[in-house]
């Protein structure tokens, strides 16, 4: 077990994220990590030091109430055309994952449609 205890801002989120993905990577190469915070606030730092760290990484939200209707986005930070396609879509989970794996990869975006991490508030 590890206890992180530090300052807010200090990178305990990240840093769990981090440990998590290697963990991953190493015992289940092909899967894509899916890690939920529970803020926007939270999301878009954990998303500022995966830009940093030049990790792959995607978002996920619930579009409404309901818990089945999502959005799915590729940053525009991975994306190799700077196109609105693929951002505002929404429908059920499976199928958003799948519509933006398909758009990343037919825009040969950096992970070619695959994700390290996708982070969900």
């Amino acid at each position: 077990q590890i206890v992180l205890s530090t300052p807010t801002g200090s990178g305990k989120t990240f840093t769990a994220l981090m440990a998590a993905k290697q963990l991953l990577a190493t015992q289940h190469p092909s899967c894509c990590l899916i890690y939920t915070v529970p803020t926007k606030q939270v999301l878009k730092a954990v998303g500022v030091q995966c830009e940093a760290h030049r990790i792959v990484y995607w978002t996920a939200g619930a579009a409404d109430g309901s818990g089945q209707v999502f959005q799915v986005r590729r940053p525009y930070s991975v994306r190799t055309q700077r196109s609105k396609e693929g951002g505002t879509g929404s429908g059920p989970l499976l199928e958003q994952l799948a519509l933006q794996a398909r758009l990343g990869n037919q825009n040969q975006d950096r992970g070619r449609g695959r994700p390290a991490v996708v982070i969900a508030d």
